[in-house]
């Protein structure tokens, strides 16, 4: 049986599809899916380097994503254009950048890159057609950017004095002034969660003088503060549809993330009937704000990616990543392969049984993993998961990722690797000390 792993979500400028990224191929790309479920369509085809969604652009089928050299972490930023070729929106060797959100019409994006001194992140506003991108905000090292109000005429700053202590400031791009939101006595955490599509508001979280992260709400004409969201748990971000009708919310449950809907103009919260249970992430929702799409990972199965019609009420599973299909040059073997492991199309009941991926907590002894990064029938991302269940349970686990091999050892420097971690590992689990 072949797991995958999804991962992001995004809807077409017409809303009948959904970008999203899979390591179906050995190696994550990025696929295009129809909302009503279907075959997905392959949109690129990295054999090496992952490529990772951001988004459909909001008027044309251009695609942005993003993807880093041999794992290095430096992620560019590249569009798909309309004929399927690929551009680096952000050329060069030494730098990482990110994608920072669209402008409120559309016609521009927001991107960040330290291209410019590598201590710092520096905001540039990418014109959607031309590519042009002028500064917006210089960093400095010390304030990072958090939200930028959908007017442009705000951009909210994020300072760290140490990892559990940190403030909101917010910059006017008119004066180029700054000012502290949220200075405080002691420790507490402070963040930039939103703007409002208005531009009248700046969302927080913080947990000053609480247990846990809530929501509170700066209106920028007044200065006033506003109690918004109080749990009984960590509310790890919130955040705005396209015109505001919803606000979502995510919550740190007990370890897992849950989301609550909110209808803005009502002042209530949305039910969601028939969301599968489980952890839930990458939320995305359509720029007509009628449907929203997430990932859901449940205990005991991969993440699958997801479309919730508001209107009908519909959930619809766009993804299947405890797979049914095969290699190419395995197709021919395909009924002998059942035959011998199981038919995941009639057999998963079976097949879970009897997968360590699903048993993780049964693992008592020390464990030794070797991966090869670019296995297409073993993919990284469900040993990753793997080990990481077993590491939960407080075993423990000696993990060797071989960077350019695939299932099996391609050289001697791999075989050499290999037997040297075996032995060591052999050596302090299992030799008999004097």
């Amino acid at each position: 049986m072949k797991a995958t792993s999804v991962r992001g979500a995004s809807f077409s400028a017409d809303e009948q599809r959904v970008l999203y990224s899979s390591n179906e191929t050995g190696v994550f790309n990025v696929f295009s899916v129809p909302v009503t479920g279907g075959k997905p369509t392959q949109l690129t085809r990295s054999t090496q380097d992952a490529s990772i969604t951001v988004a459909y652009f909001p008027t044309d089928d251009r695609v942005l994503f993003t993807r880093d050299s041999g794992g290095n972490e430096l992620a560019h930023l590249y569009v798909r254009t309309l004929d399927g070729q690929e551009k680096d929106l952000t050329p060069g060797d030494e730098h990482r950048a990110s994608f920072f959100g669209w402008s409120r019409d559309g016609a521009a994006f927001y991107v960040l890159t330290n291209e410019r001194d590598a201590r710092f992140q520096d905001l540039y506003r990418y014109d959607a057609k031309t590519y042009a991108r002028p500064l917006l905000y210089a960093g400095d090292g010390e304030h990072v950017p958090g939200a930028l109000s959908p007017d442009e005429k705000w951009l909210a700053l994020e300072k760290s004095r140490t990892l559990s202590d940190s403030d909101v400031h917010l910059y006017e791009f008119a004066t180029q002034q700054r000012r502290n939101l949220t200075a405080h006595e002691g420790s507490a955490s402070w963040k930039a969660a939103t703007f409002d599509p208005a531009s009248s508001a700046l969302y927080l979280l913080t947990n000053e003088g609480s247990e846990f992260i809530r929501v509170e709400r700066h209106v920028l004409a007044s200065g006033k503060r506003e109690l918004v969201e109080q749990l009984e748990w960590d509310v790890l971000s919130t955040e705005f549809s396209r015109r505001g009708l919803w606000r979502i919310t995510r919550v740190n449950e007990d370890g897992r993330t849950t989301i609550r809907v909110h209808d803005v103009k009502a002042g209530r919260r949305v039910s969601l009937p028939g969301i599968p249970e489980g952890a839930i992430s990458g939320v995305s929702l359509s720029r007509g704000q009628k449907r929203m799409a997430f990932h859901v990972d449940g205990d005991r199965s991969p993440g699958n990616l997801y479309v919730y019609d508001f209107e009908t009420k519909k959930l619809t599973r766009l993804t299947d990543t405890l797979g049914q299909a095969l290699p190419p040059h395995k197709e021919a073997l395909r009924e002998a392969l059942y035959q011998e492991l199981g038919n995941p199309q009639t057999q998963e009941a079976m097949l879970r049984e009897i997968s360590p991926l699903f048993h993780a907590e049964k693992i008592r002894s020390p464990l030794l993993v070797i991966q090869g990064a670019n296995d297409p029938r073993v993919p990284k991302a469900k040993t990753d998961a793997l080990v990481e269940a077993v590491r939960k349970n407080g075993v423990p686990v000696d993990y060797l990722v071989l960077p350019n091999d695939g299932h099996g050892f391609s050289s001697t420097k791999s075989e050499a690797e290999t037997s040297v971690r075996i032995l060591s590992f052999l050596d302090q689990h299992l030799r008999q000390r004097p």
